[in-house]
């Protein structure tokens, strides 16, 4: 008898392919807290005068959401969507179509006088005085504080 493939060394036995519920929920906070900041980025694109989302205006969004993100109305519902598309869900996946810009304009802050975009143009000097309170916020704030946006 040479065919040994049904022994286990129990090397595996330790790693899980299963997802446990906790790190479904981290999954799901950490989509729901980059999709907010994304579309923040989006309208402050757009307030901008540009149609292209810059790095930029990226981090301006995820520095943003970290301070609303525990204040949403609808967090908890969000987040549970979220969970339910990603892990109970059968559906296919959507098809995400990306197009290339032909010119990538500069960064420009927003001239717009609305609340997002005033609070948007003057986040770097909130952020500078963040000082996270849990272990999610201090890794979050340190991916945030290493992005590299372009220089104004």
């Amino acid at each position: 008898m040479t065919d040994f493939t049904f022994m286990k060394t129990g090397h595996d036995n330790l790693i899980s392919d299963e997802i446990t519920e906790e790190q479904q929920n981290m999954i799901s906070i950490i989509i729901g807290f980059t999709e907010n900041a994304m579309k923040t980025a989006a309208k402050y694109t757009i307030h901008a005068g540009r149609n292209v989302v810059l790095p930029e205006d990226i981090q301006r969004g995820l520095m943003l959401e970290m301070f609303i993100f525990n204040k949403r109305e609808n967090i908890v519902e969000q987040l549970e969507d979220i969970r339910q598309e990603i892990f109970e869900d059968s559906s296919d996946d959507e098809e995400i179509i990306m197009e290339d810009p032909e010119v990538i304009p500069e960064f420009c802050e927003s001239s717009c006088n609305c609340v997002m975009c005033n609070t948007m143009n003057n986040i770097r000097n909130a952020w500078q005085n963040f000082t996270p309170t849990s272990r999610l916020e201090i890794l979050l704030k340190d991916y945030i504080n290493r992005m590299n946006p372009p220089e104004n």
